[in-house]
């Protein structure tokens, strides 16, 4: 009996033991399931960051192609710049050359014109004179052959009648008459024989300056058709970059604004390096303004259409915008993100911003915090549509 007391105990404790490892058993195999469970989820998400990763890594290689591409680009758009820069400088100072070969050649013709001027007066006044001299000379010539002969025959007659006709003047008269002439003649002075030689080196000299002149005057007229060639130039050169950033304009803000007007205006259309130029402007649904009497966010549409017009036709690589849609509502906003977004196709644009509406455009996202101790710190945000949900409403911000 006591025996099967003892076996019956025995079998108990067995039972209790067998029980008390099974139990622990299930624990072991249920806390196995979830360790298993968590290795899957691990592993899962092992596996998608590495497929993030390798996701990451070709965008990376895209982006560091595109870099190189865009590096390239800026720097074949930077030695264009500088070829045309150098081209321009080139014109102008061969423009400012000519003008100054052209002051001085104006002022040698003025100085030729004077000294011909004067030469041509010395000149009249020395023929002046010499015909006044010769017209003398001839006169006395002419009355020296009307007198002599009649004095032959006096002085023939006189031995032969002592008496002195009365249509011969008297000794007294001729002798005055003699004095007279002979005044005339000191008065006259001596002929010089040597004018009709300074008058042949004078008019040769006057033939020279004549032909240097007409030199001059060619040379001022080809200086003249370079001036006017080299403006024509410029004029048609500004106008084509006008017109055409003039359209561009139009197209920018019609898109930006969602339907509204905008034109470039020429203060002086027919001589326009003589004026400035204006930007007018027409809201959708308002009435057309100039620029000045604009709001401060439609000033900032203008802005950005007008920078958008010069791009197209003269794009830069980099663009740093900051806060240009400071003044904007959250439609216009939009507008403007959406009008840089597509501009980032062919320009890269930095942007300063704090409107959700234009983060939403972002291709990336870094954002600048300021911890407790009031240092700043950059963050990267990668899932933009994520972190703008994390943050209150622009209204609420603003409340």
């Amino acid at each position: 009996q006591a025996t099967k007391d003892l076996q019956a105990v025995a079998d108990g404790k067995t039972s209790k033991v067998i029980s008390g490892l099974q139990t622990g058993l299930d624990d072991t195999r249920e806390d196995l399931s979830g360790k298993q469970a968590s290795l899957a989820a691990l592993t899962a998400r092992v596996d998608a960051i590495k497929s993030e990763v390798g996701r990451l890594k070709g965008e990376l290689n895209i982006n560091q192609s595109d870099q190189k591409e865009l590096e390239g680009t800026r720097k074949d758009e930077n030695r264009k710049s500088k070829e045309l820069e150098k081209q321009l400088k080139a014109l102008r100072e061969e423009e400012q050359e000519k003008f100054k070969e052209l002051k001085g050649l104006r002022d040698q013709r003025d100085e030729l014109h004077d000294l011909l001027t004067d030469l041509k007066t010395e000149l009249a006044t020395k023929q002046e004179l010499r015909r006044s001299r010769k017209h003398a000379a001839d006169d006395l010539k002419v009355e020296i052959a009307t007198r002599e002969p009649k004095l032959v025959e006096a002085k023939g007659r006189i031995p032969r009648d002592t008496k002195t006709p009365q249509t011969v003047p008297s000794r007294e008269r001729l002798e005055s008459r003699k004095e007279n002439l002979e005044r005339d003649r000191n008065r006259l002075g001596s002929v010089n024989m040597l004018s009709l030689e300074h008058y042949r080196q004078e008019a040769e000299r006057f033939d020279e300056i004549k032909k240097h002149r007409k030199q001059l005057n060619e040379e001022v007229r080809r200086l003249d058709g370079l001036e006017k060639k080299i403006s024509a130039k410029k004029e048609n050169r500004f106008m084509g970059v006008y017109n055409s950033i003039c359209e561009g304009f139009k197209t920018s803000f019609k898109e930006i604004t969602g339907g509204g007007e905008a034109w470039l205006v020429l203060e002086n259309e027919k001589s326009p390096f003589e004026g400035g130029l204006t930007i007018k402007a027409r809201m959708p649904r308002k009435k057309l303004y100039p620029v000045e009497a604009l709001s401060g966010g439609e000033k900032s549409l203008v802005s950005m259409a007008f920078i958008f017009a010069i791009q197209g036709y003269d794009p830069s690589p980099f663009y740093l915008l900051d806060e240009p849609d400071q003044n904007l509502d959250g439609v216009n906003t939009e507008h403007i993100g959406r009008a840089i977004a597509l501009q980032a196709n062919v320009a890269q644009f930095l942007v300063v911003s704090l409107h959700h509406a234009a983060l939403r455009e972002a291709d990336n996202v870094i954002g600048v915090f300021m911890d407790d101790d009031g240092v700043s710190h950059l963050h990267q945000i990668r899932d933009v549509v994520t972190f703008l949900t994390t943050l209150p409403s622009e209204a609420e911000v603003g409340a």
